[in-house]
């Protein structure tokens, strides 16, 4: 997750800071369904989970200074060393470690009528972001959740009318 909060060696907190938390895996998918004057529409977006880990922890190649995921130090092994789980930036605060995956499913429905009383069209929207009411992980942070990859927002329905002259 870029965390800046470790300190100490050649790697400094302000390279990582400005970094937003980024999941290895990202999927955003839609389904479309059209016939005539309607479209139905469902989404889905998802995130895998992710650690808040020391930005002195590189899991591919070994950097001086930096913890690496076989568990050593500037060469030296660290005993009881468990990977990534281990490298979490505050480790008195470790059940807000992880972000878990999570997915957020959104609905849409638009009817469409051309040639009203010859004004043209009028459209009307109804749609639901977040269907399932799902809520981010809390993580001791300023708004209390991770912004980069998670809404707090929960359901939200809405409508939206168009009117085409």
């Amino acid at each position: 997750r870029n965390n800046a909060n470790w300190s100490g060696g050649v790697l400094g907190g302000e390279l990582f800071y400005p970094l937003p938390a980024t999941p290895e895996w990202r999927v955003d998918m839609t389904l479309r369904w059209f016939r005539d004057n309607h479209v139905a529409q469902m989404r889905v977006r998802w995130h895998d989970e992710l650690t808040d880990v020391s930005a002195a922890f590189d899991e591919v190649r070994d950097i001086p200074g930096a913890i690496n995921f076989t568990g050593s130090h500037n060469g030296r092994p660290i005993a009881g060393w468990r990977g990534e789980r281990d490298s979490c930036t505050d480790q008195d605060r470790n059940p807000y470690c992880n972000i878990d995956s999570r997915a957020y499913w959104d609905a849409s429905y638009t009817y469409t009528k051309s040639d009203i009383l010859g004004l043209g069209y009028v459209s009307v929207n109804l749609a639901m972001r977040n269907v399932f009411n799902s809520n981010p992980d809390p993580i001791p942070s300023g708004v209390g959740h991770e912004t980069y990859v998670d809404n707090i927002m929960g359901r939200i329905a809405f409508m939206r009318v168009t009117l085409g002259f």
